[in-house]
């Protein structure tokens, strides 16, 4: 067994290079952001203004506080605000359906830190805190989900997906289900539109309307050869892709319909 104080250095060890690595990944962020979709969203979308300056910072001082004074109840309390902080952060990029590496480093390594500098009566609580958390959590969900579940199907009814006139001569439709007080929409407005036009010119045309209440919005459908639905805001890689492929596809359909075809006779 290993003696108490080898395992106290340790411990101490193991959160102080956590916490060093978490303060590397959030300034990882900001340098990121201008090349990263996924950086940049989790910039928009955290809970803190300026995260990745505030979280610098704040994991900077932490560790140095760590190394000065060593492992206390106000470095410890440090530890768990951070890991809450990032779990909230976390679940908002995973409802977007965005992977922020720098972000899920620094949570992982907030999260890893403070269980090592939990003691065995922390542990216990925080763990059967959280299973209560979960299973209201998911009995909530579980209820939702019952009373009223919306599906890809449901929503190609809901927004009269076959009467849409996904193929136009000459450009991609793109249609945006969208409502006035979705903030995700107004991101997706203001971050996309423009970069559609910059990109794609006249080749996409992009439709805006009223989404039904009952759909998650934003709701994006594409038109061309191959469409595609998304009940979300895709990421710029992503919804590219798709462009990319269907003006491929569309071009290829049209050489395909010039090539005059030998006749057998």
């Amino acid at each position: 067994m290993m003696p108490t104080d080898k395992y106290q250095t340790l411990r101490f060890r193991a959160v102080l290079a956590l916490v060093a690595v978490a303060a590397m990944a959030a300034s990882s962020v900001k340098a990121l952001q201008s090349s990263c979709e996924a950086c940049a969203a989790a910039s928009t979308y955290s809970p803190i203004p300026h995260a990745s300056l505030v979280g610098t910072i704040f994991y900077a001082s932490l560790a140095f506080s760590l190394w000065r004074f060593k492992l206390n109840g106000f470095s410890k309390a440090a530890l768990y605000l951070a890991a809450g902080c990032h779990i909230i952060l976390l679940m908002e990029l995973a409802q977007l359906h965005l992977f922020c590496i720098p972000c899920v480093t620094c949570g992982c390594c907030a999260l890893v830190a403070s269980l090592i500098a939990m003691s065995g009566v922390e542990l216990t609580a925080c763990a059967s805190i959280a299973m209560g958390v979960v299973g209201m959590t998911y009995a909530t969900d579980l209820s939702a989900r019952w009373q009223k579940t919306v599906t890809e199907k449901d929503t190609r009814e809901l927004i009269g997906y076959d009467k849409l006139p996904l193929k136009q001569k000459g450009a991609l439709p793109m249609f945006v289900f969208e409502r006035k007080d979705c903030p995700i929409c107004q991101d997706f407005n203001a971050l996309y539109l423009p970069k559609l036009l910059s990109v794609y010119g006249k080749k996409v045309v992009v439709h805006i309307a009223e989404a039904p209440k009952e759909i998650s919005t934003p709701t994006i459908v594409l038109g061309g050869a191959e469409p595609k639905l998304w009940n979300y805001s895709p990421t710029w890689k992503r919804l590219s892709a798709a462009i990319e492929d269907n003006l491929h596809r569309d071009n290829n359909n049209r050489q395909v319909a010039a090539t005059p075809h030998a006749q057998s006779y």
